[in-house]
């Protein structure tokens, strides 16, 4: 049960990576080039 718990943790830690993190650090890269 915890192992399971565990991989749906860490599928959570990637969908949060893709969907906000990714985005945030393209945008802070834009603003540093700008």
């Amino acid at each position: 049960r915890s192992l399971l718990k565990l991989g749906a943790a860490k599928q959570g830690e990637a969908a949060f990576d893709a969907e906000l993190w990714t985005p945030l650090m393209r945008g802070y890269e834009r603003t540093l080039q700008a």
